[in-house]
């Protein structure tokens, strides 16, 4: 799916269907690792794991680059990464695993 020149809340919810069909238990582990994420952290989460490139997640978030790399940071805390830690290769993992059996959203 094309990077839209402005995300608008249609978007948004197109972006959130295709990856609960696409990764059903993306959302499950996401939550199980950090219940408390707020909604613009989990929208950079989605924007990620949809491996966008970074200028262009600036430029539709309408943020400076290194406002995305503070918040990508803040994001990678959040989510207990240490320093050397891929966030895309956690995002991906949550994608891929299997929902843990203690949630049903």
């Amino acid at each position: 799916m094309p990077l839209p020149e402005i995300i608008d809340a249609e978007w948004w919810e197109k972006t959130e269907a295709l990856l609960r069909s696409r990764y059903p238990n993306f959302f499950h582990n996401l939550f199980a690792r950090n219940s408390e994420l707020h909604l613009n952290e989990i929208r950079l989460c989605m924007i990620i794991l949809l491996k966008y490139d970074t200028a262009d997640i600036a430029r539709v978030l309408a943020i400076s680059i290194e406002s995305l790399h503070t918040s990508r940071y803040r994001l990678r805390k959040r989510l207990g990464l240490g320093h050397g830690d891929d966030l895309y290769v956690l995002l991906l993992s949550f994608a891929e695993e299997a929902a843990p059996s203690h949630l049903h959203i």
